[in-house]
């Protein structure tokens, strides 16, 4: 493995590893969908993430290069639903990955 390999591997792994730790702290959605966006981001690494709130709900969808491509997260509340977003912008934005707030 060469030393870009390695770095790619590394920033890889920290961006999955702060998306899982928002898992074990809110697991208020289907844990078949939040599996199903960890290997989006894994195998979609330079991919744009585009992330929306649907208003007046308790949904967030996320989308990982292809916005047809979208995962729906349902929470119980809407605040539930902004601070999971939050902390997962800030997850992706640390990990390098570009996160578009328009979708």
């Amino acid at each position: 493995m060469n030393e870009e390999d390695r770095y790619e591997y590394s920033h890889n792994t920290e961006s999955e590893h702060h998306v899982r730790r928002l898992d074990t702290n809110s697991s208020k959605y289907s844990p078949q969908v939040f599996n199903a966006l960890l290997t989006a981001i894994h195998d979609r690494e330079h991919a744009d993430i585009y992330v929306g709130r649907v208003t007046g709900s308790c949904i967030n969808r996320i989308a990982v290069g292809d916005v047809a491509e979208q995962f729906i997260l349902r929470f119980r509340t809407p605040t539930e639903r902004d601070r999971f977003m939050m902390a997962f912008e800030r997850a992706c934005e640390s990990a390098g990955r570009n996160v578009i707030k328009s979708f």
